[in-house]
């Protein structure tokens, strides 16, 4: 890590959690640090090591300020989970919700799915910085609500967590795609304790078929889904 990261993470890491400080770090001081190309770099995230691209949008706030990226959502979340539980993460691109909530199910486990193979590559790179998180499976597969390919429209403006398979993007791969519910079972899953879902979009067509063909006894008991109105949703709202 060279010094001029150490110094910016030095006074980003203990800005406190205001809407300010984001305003500040996402306008001013990552912009500043990304004035030029800057190698990955692998630092502490919440108690574990990850791999982080400082241009990305997603790693670049991992980098600078993990204790105020989603912080209420997973302080939350972290009331809830239980040693024994299963969580489903569901576009779990490089891996922060599922390493960050695997340390807390010392009897139970995740099943991630990341439908891009470039972020999976990448969430596998934060496993092996990792060494000591063995409860983790990771389904590299698109989610839909049947089987099929479909094309996944790649960022190419340094957000690869908003690959959608909605998106406009030119730059796009074939994915082979499963229902949810196919999913979990082929991974001995009968019970989903915490569902997260962030698949830009693709969340409602995913839950209408989930919920209609899935038996009440693998429903989640809670769910973190991401509400984003500048996204169109496929598909319709459960009744």
């Amino acid at each position: 890590m060279n010094k001029e990261l150490k110094f910016w993470l030095f006074i980003s890491r203990r800005l406190p959690n205001w809407k300010v400080s984001t305003v500040f770090l996402n306008r001013i001081v990552i912009p500043f640090y990304n004035r030029k190309r800057r190698p990955d770099v692998i630092c502490n995230v919440s108690g574990s090591e990850m791999e982080l691209r400082p241009y990305e949008f997603l790693d670049a706030a991992l980098l600078f300020y993990p204790h105020i990226y989603d912080a209420k959502e997973i302080n939350y979340a972290s009331t809830l989970v239980q040693k024994d539980w299963i969580f489903v993460d569901v576009g779990a691109h490089i891996g922060f919700y599922s390493i960050t909530f695997s340390k807390k199910l010392k009897e139970g486990r995740v099943i991630a799915i990341e439908a891009d193979p470039g972020n999976a590559g990448r969430f596998k790179k934060n496993l092996t910085l990792n060494p000591g998180i063995t409860n983790i499976e990771l389904v590299e597969r698109g989610v839909s609500d049947k089987i099929e390919v479909l094309s996944l429209g790649i960022s190419t403006t340094g957000n690869t967590s908003g690959n959608s398979f909605l998106s406009t993007s030119s730059k796009r791969i074939d994915i082979q795609c499963q229902p949810l519910l196919e999913i979990v079972q082929n991974q001995n899953c009968q019970k989903i304790n915490f569902l997260k879902i962030d698949i830009e979009g693709f969340e409602f067509r995913v839950f209408k078929q989930f919920f209609s063909t899935a038996p009440k006894s693998i429903f989640p008991e809670w769910i973190l889904v991401e509400d984003n109105p500048t996204l169109v949703q496929e598909g319709n709202a459960i009744d």
